[in-house]
Formats: C-alpha cells, sequence, structure tokens
C-alpha cells in the first residue's frame, strides 16, 4: 500500500464519501483483499466488463454507476496521463498523483499519496460535501 493511502481512505470515510476502485487490473478484487482494503470501499469496477480500457471513461463511469452517482459527483485520482484523460473524458474532476509534468491535465496535482489534502479536492467538486 502507498504511504498515506490508508489515512486518505479513512480521512474520505469519516466525511462520509463513497468510495470506489476503478482499476485496469482483472484482479484488482483479489489485490484489495490482499491488502485488508476491500472493506475500505464501496465498489469495485471491473476491467474485465468494461468494453474499452483507459484512456477511454469506461472503468470510470462504471464505477460511478457502480456506487450510484453521477459522473460529475465523482473525483478520481490517476498516475498515468491516460489514466487522467480517462477520467477527464468521464466528465469528472481528475487529481494527479506523482508528476506534475506527465499529469498535467489533471485538475491538480500531488507528488504522493501521503501528500493528499482532501480539503483542496473536495473544493474542486461542486457536489462534494464542502469542508
Amino acid at each position: 500500500m502507498l504511504p498515506g493511502a490508508a489515512a486518505l481512505l479513512a480521512q474520505a470515510r469519516e466525511r462520509g464519501l463513497l468510495l470506489g476502485v476503478a482499476s485496469a487490473s482483472r484482479n484488482a478484487t483479489v489485490v484489495l483483499e490482499r491488502a485488508g482494503l476491500s472493506r475500505a470501499v464501496d465498489f469495485i469496477a471491473d476491467a474485465a466488463k468494461v468494453a474499452h480500457s483507459k484512456p477511454a471513461p469506461d472503468i470510470f463511469l462504471a464505477c460511478a454507476t457502480g456506487l450510484g452517482v453521477g459522473p460529475a459527483e465523482c473525483v478520481g485520482f490517476e498516475d498515468a496521463a491516460a489514466g487522467v484523460d480517462a477520467i477527464k473524458s468521464a466528465n469528472m474532476v481528475a487529481i494527479g498523483i506523482g508528476d506534475r509534468e506527465i499529469l498535467a491535465k489533471a485538475d491538480l496535482v500531488f507528488a504522493a499519496t501521503a501528500d493528499v489534502d482532501l480539503d483542496r479536492v473536495l473544493r474542486l467538486s461542486p457536489s462534494a460535501p464542502q469542508v
């Protein structure tokens, strides 16, 4: 697990946010179970059940549907440019984790998961609970 990931998930839970995973991996469920995180999320989008992979928005749209929310209500986190493109194509707020130049199309970029400021993230989403 990335440093800061568990704390970020806990902070999001405390605020009552729904949490989903939109992974291109076909074994995301197993990986989350082994990491002890399967109960930390509300929905896992299965890459095997979407028509197109990133940079198409399919996996992120499937996640929104699985959570029962509209894309405009979602914030996606990504560490790859193709993922940021997919999030933006889904009409979601995109948060990049990593290199600012590579993730330049993201709405906000943090160098690492441990650096994520959830207050700043939520201010970007008009439908998110305001802090």
